[in-house]
C-alpha cells in the first residue's frame, strides 16, 4: 500500500527543507500551525513529498536524524540504507502526526492547557491566563506563578512532566514532543484571530489580530456600525427664532 511504503529522501536536500521549516523557535511553531490545518487530501504527489520531508526535519530538530533510522527486523535483513539518504515519514505517519498536532494546538489555544501522553512521558502544558479564570483542581499551580523570562504571570506557560512505566510506540506521533517544547517557550504568544479565526503566533503579548488586514476589517466594520447608528437616530429640529 502506498501509505506504508518507506521512501528515502536525499540528505543533501534537507538544507532547503530546513529553510522552509525555519530555525527560530517562533518560525518552527508557525510551521506546526500551518501543518496542523493543511488539507492533506488536496495535496499533490509533490506537495506530499514536501510535507513529509518538512515533518522529518521538524521532528529531528534539534537532536539530529539518528532517531529516525529504521531498525525494524525487515530493514536489518535488507540492504543497508545508504548514509546519504534518510527515511521519510509514511503517509500514515504524517496523517497521525497532523491529527495529534491539531488536537494539541486547538486544546491549548482554546483552553490554555493540553496533555501529551503516553510517549516516553506524559506532558501537560498550562497557560496562566486560562487556568486562572476557573477553579483549580490542582492548587499547586498557584505556587508556580512566578515571573520568568520577562513574561507576565498570567501569560506564563508551565510544563508538568510525569514518567510512565513503559514506552508505547503505537501512540507516539512524530514531532509531538518537539511541538510541546515550542509551546513551552512561545505558548504565551499563541492566539486565535477574532476576525478570521486563524491560529497564529503573535509578535507581542498584546497583539490580538493575525494581520493588519484583519484589524482593518474589524475597525472599518465598527466604524460603519456606529455611523449607521448615528444616521438612524432622529435629528433634532431647531425652532426658528421669531
Amino acid at each position: 500500500m502506498r501509505n506504508q511504503t518507506r521512501e528515502l529522501f536525499p540528505l543533501a536536500e534537507l538544507g532547503r527543507v530546513l529553510d522552509r521549516v525555519g530555525c527560530e523557535l517562533s518560525d518552527r511553531l508557525e510551521w506546526a500551525i500551518r501543518f496542523a490545518r493543511v488539507d492533506l487530501d488536496s495535496l499533490t504527489t509533490a506537495e506530499w513529498l514536501t510535507t513529509r520531508s518538512e515533518l522529518l526535519v521538524f521532528s529531528s530538530m534539534p537532536t539530529g536524524l539518528a532517531g529516525d533510522r529504521d531498525t525494524s527486523p525487515d530493514a536489518r535483513q535488507g540492504t543497508e540504507r545508504p548514509p546519504e539518504s534518510v527515511v521519510l515519514p509514511t503517509i500514515e505517519d504524517t496523517r497521525a502526526a497532523q491529527s495529534a498536532f491539531h488536537s494539541l494546538i486547538e486544546r491549548f489555544i482554546m483552553h490554555g492547557d493540553a496533555t501529551i501522553g503516553p510517549v516516553n512521558v506524559i506532558c501537560r502544558l498550562v497557560r496562566g491566563d486560562r487556568f486562572t479564570r476557573r477553579p483549580l483542581k490542582d492548587k499547586r499551580l498557584v505556587d508556580l506563578m512566578v515571573p520568568l523570562e520577562d513574561i507576565p504571570n498570567e501569560r506564563k506557560v508551565f510544563r508538568f512532566v510525569s514518567e510512565v512505566g513503559q514506552f508505547t510506540a503505537q501512540t507516539q506521533s512524530r514531532g509531538l514532543l518537539a511541538l510541546a517544547e515550542l509551546i513551552r517557550f512561545h505558548g504565551h504568544l499563541l492566539e486565535i484571530c477574532p476576525e478570521c479565526q486563524r491560529w497564529f503566533v503573535a509578535s507581542r503579548i498584546n497583539r490580538a489580530y493575525c494581520s493588519a488586514s484583519c484589524l482593518s476589517r474589524r475597525t472599518t466594520r465598527t466604524y460603519q456600525k456606529k455611523k449607521n447608528e448615528r444616521a438612524a437616530q432622529p435629528r433634532r429640529v431647531r425652532k426658528a427664532r421669531i
